[in-house]
């Protein structure tokens, strides 16, 4: 797959947030009507005023010195992507990176853009999308490696769901004990990391990222609620607050993510950003490290690059519908490498056509979107997962079926993957 004639033309590319439409069959408590929450989403090009990512060629001391001459206070660092967060005054942004950039130890600088969520158990008559891939195929087939690690990249997960419990990774340092037992860096992180909050509870508060692991790793044959396709461990890391988040924060979940046993990484977020070299710098590292990247095509039927899916190194993902055709807002273009269900609007009744996954608070809901795709390859990764990032991803390759045109085709890539026989 060949993604590197869309990069070129990034720079003309705005951002905008993918919708994922949330519809609640169950209600709580004496709730009586659906209620329906959506991931609302404009093109724009939103960044955090007063901050500007920079990156080095090679880390200098010296550099913090440099930075504060022209305005600029280092105020994070990322010492394994050789990055600095800078804080200059609202406004000053496009001064300071013109200033900036002509150090000749200066990689890159440019705005801290900001990236938002795309969007034998009682339900399983309603998971027509695990119907479509064979998923009961996969619940019978052992895992080839039975410590994979998930990594789900997005709005936090409710960790103590009953359907996710017993699938959520644990870490080896201790909750509550206020020392980093492990020594890398983050204190308590027993069950992954909040970087919006900057603390140890990765708790879901919105529902996005409950939603995407239930596809992946909901516990099979409990009596309770969904199935997920992994029967592998899922990595909670929070990186989007209820306004998005920030280049500066996705890119240091990626990097948690891969340096604390991730194999696989699910990014059901995105933007048309100017640019997101921080982010694309950590899912290379995290290749390089054997660890697959999985990322939402966006939803907004179009062609227009769009980021995190359109790096080189993650896996985009495109959505279809119960009858396999591309989903009526997927985007399409050279970037889409395989697709899954994402589910649509169109075709009857949303129980029927959308996809049914763990939701807040211990609850259930149905939703649409490249957001709910792509666990489903994730899924699909760990579960027959080949040692590493690169033979895994040429394996899903191995397991698509055309759907669209005959073979590789910018709706649907090389098609959807089937669980083998």
């Amino acid at each position: 797959m060949n993604k590197g004639a869309k990069l070129l033309t990034v720079s003309i590319i705005i951002s905008t947030l993918i919708t994922s439409l949330i519809v609640f069959p169950f209600p709580a408590s004496a709730q009586n009507d659906l209620g329906i929450a959506k991931f609302n989403q404009s093109i724009s090009d939103e960044f955090v005023p007063g901050q500007v990512i920079v990156g080095l060629k090679q880390l200098d001391t010296s550099f913090e010195a440099n930075a504060k001459t022209i305005g600029g206070k280092v105020i994070d660092e990322n010492n394994v992507l050789r990055s600095l967060l800078i804080q200059v005054p609202n406004n000053a942004e496009d001064a300071f990176i013109k200033a900036i950039v002509k150090n000749p130890n200066v990689k890159f600088a440019e705005k801290n853009y900001i990236t938002k969520a795309l969007s034998s158990d009682p339900f399983w008559n309603d998971q027509w999308n695990m119907r479509i891939i064979d998923a009961d195929d996969a619940w019978g087939i052992s895992p080839i490696n039975q410590n994979i690690v998930v990594a789900v990249i997005d709005t936090g997960v409710q960790w103590n769901h009953p359907d996710l419990a017993a699938n959520i990774w644990n870490n080896d340092d201790a909750c509550g004990d206020g020392i980093d037992n492990d020594s890398n860096g983050y204190t308590d992180d027993c069950r992954g990391w909040d970087f919006i909050g900057n603390e140890n509870d990765p708790m879901d508060e919105s529902g996005h990222g409950t939603h995407v692991a239930g596809t992946i790793g909901a516990i099979t044959d409990n009596g309770v609620g969904v199935a997920g396709l992994a029967q592998q461990m899922i990595m909670p890391i929070r990186v989007l607050g209820p306004n998005g988040g920030p280049d500066w924060v996705v890119a240091d979940g990626i990097t948690y993510a891969a340096d604390n046993g991730a194999d696989v990484i699910n990014l059901s977020l995105g933007c048309y950003c100017p640019s997101l070299t921080l982010t694309e710098s950590a899912i290379n590292y995290a290749y390089s490290n054997n660890v697959l990247v999985v990322a939402a095509a966006g939803n907004d039927n179009t062609n227009f690059p769009h980021f995190p899916s359109g790096f080189q190194n993650a896996m985009a993902v495109a959505a279809t519908d119960k009858n396999d055709k591309k989903a009526s807002y997927s985007n399409f273009g050279s970037a889409i490498e395989i697709a899954a269900p994402g589910g649509d609007n169109r075709g009857g009744h949303f129980s029927k056509t959308y996809v049914l996954s763990t939701y807040l608070p211990n609850n259930y809901a149905y939703a649409i979107g490249t957001s709910m795709a792509t666990p489903h390859v994730s899924g699909l990764a760990a579960k027959f997962w080949q040692g590493n990032a690169q033979n895994t991803r040429n394996y899903l390759f191995g397991l698509a079926s055309d759907i669209w045109s005959a073979g590789d085709d910018t709706a649907t890539g090389l098609g959807l993957p089937q669980v083998p026989p």
